[in-house]
């Protein structure tokens, strides 16, 4: 994977970790960080790099409050 590709990807989990930190009203992201950590190495296909899955991302969270 090159530079370029990681700094991106490092980019993208930084945003999601703090769009989900902002709907669940967190003032610490560890956790939010941890779990991203753990999906991307698990499950990578829930955190493709669209912002579209970022959006649905959002969208679930918000319809499960």
């Amino acid at each position: 994977m090159s530079d370029e590709s990681n700094t991106q990807k490092l980019s993208n989990e930084t945003i999601l970790c703090q769009d989900l930190c902002n709907q669940l009203n967190l003032s610490d992201s560890n956790q939010i960080t941890e779990i991203i950590h753990i999906l991307a190495l698990n499950a990578p296909h829930i955190l493709k790099e669209q912002d579209s899955n970022k959006n649905t991302v959002i969208h679930n969270l918000n319809t499960n409050k």
